[in-house]
């Protein structure tokens, strides 16, 4: 899936305390040194405008699941006393590539939030008949 050219409203980006204290970590924030960041430095006094910087451009590519199957021959599964055999796996939440990285680890489609975290999940089965 991909879906391109919405904004989110991010949970975990353009957070600001009034203070400047319990900023998130590893942010690329403003300073004299590095001007060229995306957010202004911490702590600042006048906070007009901050607001908005939790409004980012959520597209991203994403592939929610993969099934991969093999149905075993009918003569291997008669030799086993079987009617039919078949092993497969399928994995959900493979990859998620926001194309955003100040929206890295998380998923934008549920609305850039790191609150609840994205889950890769991993089936392995069998379905035998006989």
């Amino acid at each position: 899936m991909i879906r391109y050219g919405q904004m989110i409203e991010s949970k975990t980006i353009g957070w600001y305390s009034a203070n400047g204290n319990n900023q998130p970590k590893g942010t690329d924030y403003w300073t004299p040194e590095n001007q060229s960041a995306y957010f202004p430095r911490p702590g600042i006094a006048s906070t007009t405008g901050i607001g908005s910087l939790k409004y980012i451009d959520g597209s991203y590519a994403k592939i929610k699941n993969i099934t991969l199957g093999y149905t075993f021959p009918k003569k291997l599964c008669k030799t086993l006393g079987l009617e039919e055999c078949r092993l497969y796996t399928t994995a959900y939440n493979v990859f998620v590539l926001p194309f955003k990285s100040e929206l890295k680890h998380t998923d934008p489609e549920n609305n850039g939030s790191d609150t609840f975290p994205l889950y890769k999940t991993f089936l392995l089965g069998l379905n035998v008949s006989f």
